[in-house]
C-alpha cells in the first residue's frame, strides 16, 4: 500500500504531536542538582606538570639512543652498498643479482627496525600521557567533591570564563605533589 506524501506528512505531524504532549504525562523526572562549573586547561597541565616534563625527557633520551642505532645501521648500509657497487664488475650477473637481493633484504630489515623504534616511542608517549590524564581526572574528581562543582569544561571549549572558575593551577599543583615524575614504559624493544 502506497501512502501519499500529504497523508505521510499528516501522520508524521500526529506522531510528533503525540510525543510532544505525551512526554509531560510520563513519570516526573528526578530533580537535577544545579550546575556548578569548573574550567581546566588540560593542555597547559600536560605541558607544565613535572610528570609531563619527565615524560618528555625520557622520550627524548630514548629517541637519541634510537637515533644512534639508526645512524649506525645506515652507515653499515652505505658501506654495503659501496661494496656491492665495487663488486658489480667482478661478479657474474647471477652472483651480483643474489648480492643485490641480500642487500635489499637488509634495507627492508633496517626500515622495519626504524619503524618499530618509532612505534615504540609513540606508544610510550601515548601511555605516559594517558597516565597523566587519568591522574588529572582523579584529582579533578577529588576537587569536585571538596569544592562542590559537578561539571568540568576544557578551557579550549570555553570562550569566556570568570577566572575564579579556572582550577588549572590548583590541579597542576596537586598533580606535581602526587606525581613529580612518571616511569615511562617502553615495552619490549624489538
Amino acid at each position: 500500500m502506497m501512502i501519499s506524501p500529504i497523508r505521510h506528512s499528516v501522520l508524521a505531524a500526529v506522531a510528533v504531536f503525540g510525543l510532544v504532549f505525551a512526554a509531560p504525562l510520563a513519570a516526573p523526572a528526578q530533580e537535577m542538582a544545579p550546575s556548578v562549573v569548573a574550567v581546566v586547561d588540560y593542555e597547559s597541565i600536560l605541558r607544565d606538570c613535572s610528570a609531563g616534563q619527565s615524560l618528555r625527557q625520557q622520550i627524548s633520551a630514548k629517541r637519541e639512543a634510537f637515533q644512534t642505532e639508526v645512524e649506525k645501521a645506515e652507515q653499515e648500509l652505505r658501506a654495503a652498498e659501496q661494496d656491492l657497487k665495487d663488486q658489480q664488475s667482478l661478479l657474474s650477473v647471477e652472483a651480483f643479482a643474489q648480492k643485490r637481493q641480500e642487500f635489499q633484504a637488509r634495507v627492508a630489515e633496517v626500515q622495519k627496525f626504524v619503524q618499530a623504534r618509532k612505534q615504540t616511542l609513540d606508544q610510550a608517549l601515548t601511555k605516559g600521557e594517558e597516565a597523566i590524564r587519568q591522574a588529572t581526572v582523579g584529582i579533578l574528581g577529588a576537587m569536585a567533591k571538596e569544592r562542590g562543582f559537578n561539571i568540568v569544561l576544557s578551557l579550549r571549549q570555553v570562550l569566556l570564563v570568570e577566572s575564579s572558575y579556572n582550577v588549572t593551577e590548583a590541579v597542576l599543583a596537586e598533580l606535581n605533589r602526587r606525581h613529580p615524575a612518571i616511569a615511562v614504559d617502553f615495552g619490549v624493544e624489538p
